[in-house]
This record gives structure tokens, C-alpha cells and sequence, in this order.
């Protein structure tokens, strides 16, 4: 691993609006990763639906999407989001019982 994810209170929102909540969380990354996208601190994961596949979109501050990109595009066999945020190298640390 190369550093740890904490889920936060923070609401996944596009420019189109927000997302689901049972489909989406925004969660903080320690440290910020490095990718095609630039480096973030922030992502939401996603689960696409219907496939039930999960995206890793890089995502600002506040929760709202940076892009439309997702960086794990390489990745179609993630079904969780603790699997998602494993393959791009972060553990995710439990923090009052959330994942």
C-alpha cells in the first residue's frame, strides 16, 4: 500500500448534480495520489450501475467531480469501493465504523 483513504462527510456532486448517496463517497486520500489527472487529495467512488463495477473519479475539496475521468479505467473487476481504492495503492481506514 501506499498510503490510506478515509471516507468523510463530504457530498459527491458533478456539474450535473449530485450523485446517489447509497451509490457514491467522497473519500480522503493520505497521501494525495499522482495520476494521468494531475494529483489529488479527494475522490469519489462510484458504483456504475447496472454493471455494479466501481469508478475512482478525482474530485475536489468540497466533493464535487474533477473530472469525468476515472482512474482506475484499467480496472474493470472492483465490485467495492475498499477493492478500488486497494488497486490504486491506499488502504482504507475505518473511522467512526464507515468504510
Amino acid at each position: 500500500m501506499s498510503g490510506t483513504a478515509y471516507r468523510t462527510d463530504l457530498y459527491a456532486t458533478t456539474e450535473l448534480g449530485p450523485f446517489a448517496r447509497r451509490d457514491a463517497a467522497v473519500y480522503e486520500l493520505d497521501p494525495p495520489h499522482i495520476s494521468h489527472a494531475g494529483v489529488t487529495s479527494f475522490v469519489i467512488v462510484a458504483v456504475n450501475r447496472p454493471a455494479r463495477m466501481v469508478d475512482v473519479f478525482p474530485a475536489f475539496d468540497d466533493g464535487r467531480m474533477a473530472s469525468w475521468v476515472p482512474l482506475n479505467a484499467d480496472k474493470w473487476d472492483q465490485h467495492d469501493a475498499v477493492g478500488a481504492l486497494k488497486d490504486l495503492g491506499y488502504e482504507v481506514v475505518t473511522v467512526d465504523g464507515r468504510a
